[in-house]
């Protein structure tokens, strides 16, 4: 197969460049009408009262952590498999990140784990639906009220995702999506957060936009420049370059995901016999996967190359893999802050083992079949 296979390709159609180019033309590239279209519509397509479009997931989670007077000297407890940006953020507001373990098959972070970590500066618990595929939500929910602990969902794999019919991001006090080019809705980047608090809503309307109290669009309608600085806010915006491409995208939703749903069963029905690959575990009735990420372990044990070689192997061969994700709490950063003596026994052998093959609504059954075939024959080839 001569042309690579890029893992995470964003699906661009014909339809998104022309509803960039509109905006492009239009003369209002800033924060506007087409900002508040996709607020409108994620807000139904998610079922939340409010949603606010800003410049990333990241920065939705710290407007998040912002608005709950997270600050020095609290604890937030969230996964070790997870994208640094979750973590960072607790260290930016001046609190400290506390690991629980996960759940060695899902990838998602154990509600049992996340008890044991409890203490009286807990103030937070960050969950992350890892690779698209809800946490035990009910379990996690019912330890956070019983110790009044908020919760905050960190729903970047998870924009189709649901947890007994309800959409994830409903159940903590805010829902945070990311719209980054390899997830499954692109906006080219931007992110958003979802509440059903009023006052949550309209506090982050204000902090992510300077703590002005009239944006730029509605100085421009009325033809009054005079606002006010109510709080020291920030510049998270989100524009309508891209709103316009996130909203596009957003109406391709059901299409995409149930491509992405057929080339998942290709994997399973290619991979499920080798015993050297474990696959991930059977999706329950009572929730949906967002299919974002297509993960597997190696089974180091019964093979004679690494995983980085592993890997290497497969991109030789023109497939692109991801690794999703190195545990948080051996990465230099945050041992710093927690001390090295952290032992995360199931987070550790996922971080050690995980491969995320490529999963994205452009590729072909043939590719996948090419995939398959091209991970059959080196682990027939390096099977001890």
């Amino acid at each position: 197969m001569k042309d690579l296979i890029v893992f995470g390709k964003p699906s661009i159609d014909k339809n998104d460049i022309n509803e960039v180019a509109k905006v492009l033309k239009s003369g209002w590239i800033g924060n506007g009408p087409k900002t508040k279209e996709f607020e409108k519509y994620f807000k139904k397509h998610v079922g939340s009262k409010y949603a606010i479009a800003v410049n990333s997931c990241t920065s939705a989670l710290s407007l998040s952590l912002k608005l709950l007077s997270i600050g020095r000297g609290d604890e937030v407890i969230t996964t070790p498999i997870t994208f640094a940006s979750t973590a960072n953020v607790i260290v930016h507001e001046g609190a400290i990140p506390v690991f629980a373990d996960i759940d060695k098959e899902t990838g998602n972070i154990s509600p049992e784990e996340i008890k044991n970590k409890i203490t009286s500066k807990t103030k937070a618990i960050i969950m992350v639906h890892f690779a698209g595929r809800p946490c035990e939500i009910e379990k996690i929910m019912n330890i956070a009220r019983a110790k009044r602990i908020e919760v905050i969902e960190d729903c970047a794999h998870a924009v189709e995702a649901k947890y007994k019919k309800m959409s994830c991001g409903n159940f903590g006090v805010a829902g945070c999506f990311s719209f980054y080019p390899t997830k499954n809705i692109t906006a080219g980047g931007g992110g958003m957060i979802v509440t059903n608090d009023k006052k949550m809503a309209d506090r982050t309307k204000i902090l992510s936009s300077y703590g002005i109290n009239k944006s730029a669009r509605k100085r421009f309608e009325n033809k009054v420049n005079f606002y006010e600085v109510i709080e020291c806010g920030y510049n998270y915006q989100m524009n309508d370059i891209l709103a316009a491409l996130g909203l596009s995208q957003l109406k391709k939703i059901k299409k995409n995901l149930k491509t992405r749903k057929e080339i998942w069963n290709q994997y399973l029905n290619g991979l499920a016999d080798l015993e050297e690959i474990s696959l991930p575990p059977k999706t329950p009735k009572d929730i949906i996967h967002a299919c974002h990420l297509f993960t597997t372990l190696l089974n180091l044990e019964k093979l004679k190359i690494s995983r980085n070689k592993f890997i290497s192997i497969l991109r030789n061969k023109g497939i692109c893999t991801g690794i999703h994700f190195l545990a948080l709490h051996k990465q230099p950063a945050f041992r710093k802050i927690i001390g090295e003596n952290i032992y995360l026994p199931n987070a550790e052998y996922f971080s050690e083992r995980v491969v995320s093959l490529p999963l994205d609504a452009n590729l072909t059954s043939e590719q996948i079949e090419y995939i398959i075939k091209t991970i059959r024959k080196t682990i027939k080839r390096y099977s001890k």
